[in-house]
């Protein structure tokens, strides 16, 4: 296994967690939001990648 996938395979559950803590939290700032957002697509964005179906 090549080291970037298994970086992204770690990455994806702490880029949810960041999500999941970001959307619980009853009052955001503007750059919680953008946070949110970011952590939201790089998780999809890296199960993508580490699923092979975007190279």
């Amino acid at each position: 296994m090549r080291l970037p996938i298994l970086a992204d395979a770690v990455a994806i559950p702490l880029f949810v967690a960041t999500y999941l803590y970001f959307q619980r939290k009853p009052e955001r700032t503007i750059e919680e939001d953008v946070l949110m957002a970011f952590a939201g697509v790089a998780a999809v964005a890296d199960t993508l990648f580490v699923s092979g179906l975007v190279r």
